[in-house]
């Protein structure tokens, strides 16, 4: 008996194992170039295609996720709906503003106004029917009243201030900046701005791109 029972622990436990790893892997292949080494911004060179981890800090705009209110810089919001048994996905949403990277060794600035490829970790789940909120509410809007026996459910990620992240991109060189007399983002003093590398300016916090 009690060697079954141990042995059903076991096994378990490897099933779970393997289960984390096939997550890790999914998750690495997901992350494409930001599972390259990180490169330290106090290194950049002119025109350079790089990936940097460091922490995010707030531009002058910033938002506020639908969902849980957090002020953030990106956000990204996705609504399943549960049809009999399974969940499929009938709406995402997505909001971005320009943020700062800061590795300690020197500071970049991430606009948005070119494509940017987001990837983020779930940090909140929302419920419809006697759970709902009110932000979920106002979310939903016109999917809840077009089909109110519906069940829904929203996955919300954000990254803020202090948050850690990944950024994949090429960065520019800006010294002429504050030598022309033009007023420097927020005051503060950069030297580097990302442009869309691989089509793209990629920034990730999951735990497969920040290594």
């Amino acid at each position: 008996m009690l060697a079954s029972a141990a042995a059903l622990f076991a096994a378990l436990w490897i099933a779970l194992g393997l289960a984390i790893l096939a997550s890790d892997v999914r998750a690495h292949r997901r992350a494409g170039p930001l599972t390259k080494r990180p490169t330290r911004i106090a290194d950049l060179v002119d025109g350079a295609t790089a990936k940097l981890v460091g922490r995010l800090h707030l531009g002058d705009e910033t938002l506020h996720a639908p969902l849980s209110g957090r002020q953030c810089a990106a956000y990204e919001v996705r609504v399943d709906r549960r049809r009999r048994l399974r969940w499929r996905e009938c709406e995402r949403r997505r909001g971005q503003s320009g943020f700062y990277l800061d590795d300690g060794s020197g500071e970049v600035f991430v606009p948005v106004d070119g494509p940017l490829r987001l990837q983020l970790e779930v940090d909140g789940r929302y419920w419809s029917g006697k759970r709902a909120t009110r932000a979920l509410a106002r979310f939903l809007g016109g999917l809840a009243e077009d089909d109110p026996q519906a069940r829904f459910r929203c996955d919300e990620a954000t990254i803020g201030e202090g948050a850690k992240v990944a950024v994949y991109g090429s960065f520019r060189r800006q010294p002429a900046r504050q030598e022309q007399g033009e007023r420097p983002y927020r005051e503060r003093a950069f030297e580097f701005v990302a442009e869309p590398a691989d089509g793209a300016i990629h920034v990730s916090d999951v735990r497969a791109a920040l290594g």
